[in-house]
């Protein structure tokens, strides 16, 4: 099982009309399970981000959120 340890911060899940960090490599590898830690300013922007994440075709992982 692939997971993806990530922090999330401001430019997550998109920046300037581009993906942020987060979604790129949940593109690109795919993880199956996605652990994130949150900053407080993006914890605002908790919904937005997993809206994101399962908005990728044909990819549903396993959130966690610390």
């Amino acid at each position: 099982m692939t997971t993806l340890i990530s922090c999330i911060g401001d430019t997550d899940p998109i920046r300037n009309r581009h993906d942020g960090a987060l979604l790129h490599l949940a593109r690109v590898f795919r993880p199956e399970k996605i652990l994130l830690i949150y900053s407080e300013r993006a914890l605002l922007k908790e919904n937005n981000i997993l809206l994101a994440l399962n908005s990728i075709e044909g990819y549903s992982p396993v959130n966690k959120k610390r």
